[in-house]
């Protein structure tokens, strides 16, 4: 599996390399033919994990956010405090193996993942282990909870970078679905 998203663009034949193969000073990025009939592919990065890495604060802007955290079941002033607290955040990348330490509301989570592989993770606000499938679609880093409250109900985040300090999260919870960002402090 490959965790590289493409983006595919057209180049006229005379703007094309004559060579037959496109060549990339990246090992990991084969190089690909090309012919006069299909586009050059352009490689798109996914999303940059160590560029996570910082000290966060939630953002003032989201849609549906404190909605789908009462759906989740957090209480309201519980949110307040969230929506106030700043949280450490280390991450890491090894081939296809996922690295996360996240320091929040006095309470740190580690967890090491493996890309399209269900695995479990400890929730900072109820400590029960749920079940998750990391990946990354694009430059998006998505995870996947089946079940996350023992109902069946389903969540699904999808983080991407607006700019270097902001993240914007896309969250759907069952048939609820929002956003919210972070903005590095």
């Amino acid at each position: 599996m490959s965790i590289f998203g493409v983006l595919v663009h057209k180049r006229s034949v005379s703007q094309r390399n004559a060579s037959s193969e496109c060549s990339s000073s990246r090992p990991d990025l084969l190089p690909v033919p090309l012919s006069s009939e299909k586009p050059i592919p352009t490689y798109k990065m996914p999303f940059p994990v160590e560029k996570s890495c910082g000290t966060w604060k939630h953002g003032k802007h989201s849609d549906n956010y404190q909605e789908i955290m009462e759906k989740l079941g957090l209480p309201a002033e519980m949110f307040k405090k969230m929506q106030e607290s700043t949280f450490p955040v280390s991450s890491s990348l090894s081939g296809d193996k996922f690295t996360s330490k996240v320091e929040f509301m006095g309470k740190t989570r580690e967890s090491t993942f493996t890309f399209g592989v269900e695995s479990e993770e400890d929730d900072m606000s109820t400590g029960k282990k749920r079940k998750v499938t990391y990946t990354m679609e694009g430059d998006n880093l998505v995870s996947v909870y089946p079940d996350h409250d023992g109902k069946g109900t389903s969540v699904r985040l999808s983080r991407h970078f607006v700019d270097d300090n902001t993240i914007r999260t896309d969250i759907k919870v069952g048939d609820l679905e929002g956003w919210t960002t972070s903005n590095r402090c």
